[in-house]
Formats: structure tokens, sequence, C-alpha cells
């Protein structure tokens, strides 16, 4: 299918149930240039054995689920040493146990440290996109 118009995408999913589904109920079909990988999206970043690709565009949509535990306050070290740079980065990380705990559900905490937000920075072209989910609570 040539309508995505020569795109690279790569989806980081850390559920294999959820990549099921989509393979299942909606249709996911991976090929050269569409393709899930299935682990934590900051360790995907940090991957520096990754190489380029030969694409026109690289997008990338990272999906961290928490479901039995929710990171707090921890500090990942993440470093992208080498590897793709990316035209958009889409991120989609929010905890799916109820009830949540904080105002800002989604990105989950780990993703809004300032040394995370830095490698998703450098992992960015400088004309890169940056598009995160952010979903609040409602009680404050």
């Amino acid at each position: 299918m040539k309508s995505r118009l020569q795109m690279n995408i790569t989806v980081v999913e850390l559920e294999p149930t959820m990549v099921e589904i989509a393979r299942k109920y909606f249709g996911l079909k991976e090929d050269e240039t569409q393709r899930v990988v299935v682990m934590d999206g900051l360790e995907y970043l940090q991957d520096s054995s990754r190489k380029g690709s030969s694409s026109e565009y690289e997008y990338l949509f990272v999906r961290k689920v928490i479901g039995t535990h929710i990171i707090r306050g921890q500090e990942m070290k993440m470093r992208l040493i080498s590897g793709i740079k990316y035209d958009a980065i889409y991120i989609d990380a929010c905890p799916t146990r109820f009830p949540f705990e904080v105002e800002v559900m989604c990105p989950i905490p780990i993703f809004l440290n300032e040394t995370n937000i830095q490698t998703i920075r450098s992992a960015l072209l400088d004309t890169g996109l940056l598009n995160i989910r952010i979903f609040l609570s409602v009680d404050s």
C-alpha cells in the first residue's frame, strides 16, 4: 500500500496482547515499512543497536501501559548513543489501573522527568514533531 508516502512506521507496545488484538480485529499487517516492537518504549529509545532506514519519513509511536504498578519518581538513566532520528514521535503512555492517584494520568510520570524528556528530544530531528497524549484528573 503506497498511500503511506514512503513512511517508515514503528510502533512500540509494551503489552503483547494489544498487538494480537490489533492483528486479529483491526487488520494489522507488518511489512518493511510498518512494524511493531513489543518492549518498553523508553528502553526502545535507549537502544543504540538500531540502524537507520532508507525511507523518506521515520515515525515512532510509543505506547507504554502500566497495569499493576505505576512508576513513581524513578530517574531512568537514558542515553541515545546512536540510532534513528525521527520525523515524529507520538507517545500514548497511560496507566490502566483504576482509580488513578495522580493529577496527570497520561503520560505516566516517567515520561515527564527531565532526563527522559531530553532523550526523547535527542531522538527527534531538528524539525521533528512530538505528540503526547495528555489526560488530566478533574479532582483539582
